[in-house]
């Protein structure tokens, strides 16, 4: 009984471990830091594990207009800090896409306003369930 037990916990990990080691994985953590550091409007970029505006633009080069969505980036800090701010929202910096997501679903204009951000929001959070396998 505890051989087989074993040889199901190896097999469940071996799964993860495969699922987690696919090589779009380190991309949509670099693109996920990315959103937030811009949604929170930091300046300075860590280098080490990051990804650029210029990645972006060349990863999602037919899906969305790379100048529209560079400007949507200047104005998105300032637009969400006003959100927050209207339906006092405790949150000094959004911690996670959830909740860029939350914030943008409670002004409908946001999602027109920041339209390719949407869609850059919409294709970040299809790539994983695109790339899921029936384990």
């Amino acid at each position: 009984m505890i051989n087989n037990c074993c040889t199901i916990t190896s097999i469940i990990q071996n799964s993860i471990n495969l699922r987690f080691k696919q090589p779009i994985f380190p991309l949509l953590c670099m693109i996920e830091q990315f959103l937030l550091q811009t949604v929170n409007g930091s300046e300075t970029v860590d280098e080490t594990n990051t990804i650029g505006l210029n990645d972006v633009r060349e990863f999602l080069a037919d899906d969305v207009d790379a100048e529209k969505f560079q400007r949507e980036l200047t104005m998105l800090p300032d637009y969400l800090s006003v959100i927050r701010k209207e339906k006092k929202m405790a949150l000094k910096k959004i911690p996670k896409i959830s909740t860029i997501c939350e914030v943008l679903n409670t002004q409908s204009i946001g999602k027109s306003m920041f339209s390719e951000f949407s869609k850059v929001l919409s294709l970040y959070l299809t790539i994983p369930v695109t790339t899921a396998t029936t384990e």
